[in-house]
């Protein structure tokens, strides 16, 4: 079956955005599934790879601690200067994994935010660089293979 031009370029441009909508959920997910980051857990004392959840709650936290932690180092003792955190040993695609709570400082916790914003900007800059391919494509094929 042969198609017009005309039809031809609606379905490139219906494809196109069914996969940006793809991308953009497969994006979220990455971030929404979290990052491992390197933290020392009580329970060892010894620097440890570890995982953290990254979800739209766990962002907020990361944020407010960020927040926190700063005007801690500029209170007079209203704020507090530790937060418990959770974190996961042995995560994987099946399973959480083991519970490690960290007991943060400004000092333990600015790597381990500086990780989850990497994270993010990471499988943020992925995401775009698949869309900007998915807007070069020519062809409905072309959309496909990215």
């Amino acid at each position: 079956m042969t198609h017009t031009p005309e039809e031809n370029a609606e379905r490139l441009l219906q494809r196109k955005e069914q996969k940006v909508a793809q991308i953009d959920a497969q994006t979220s997910s990455a971030i929404m599934a979290g990052f491992t980051c390197e933290a020392t857990p009580p329970d060892t004392g010894t620097p440890e790879l570890l995982h953290f959840s990254y979800d739209e709650f766990d962002q907020q936290n990361f944020a407010d601690a960020a927040v926190s932690m700063q005007l801690a180092t500029a209170s007079d003792g209203g704020i507090p200067t530790t937060t418990p955190w959770n974190a996961y040993r042995g995560h994987t695609a099946d399973s959480k994994g083991e519970l490690v709570i960290l007991n943060l400082t400004a000092e333990t916790f600015l790597p381990i935010y500086a990780a989850a914003l990497n994270h993010k900007a990471t499988q943020m800059a992925i995401g775009g660089q698949r869309k900007a391919a998915v807007a070069a494509a020519q062809t409905v094929e072309d959309v496909g293979a990215i």
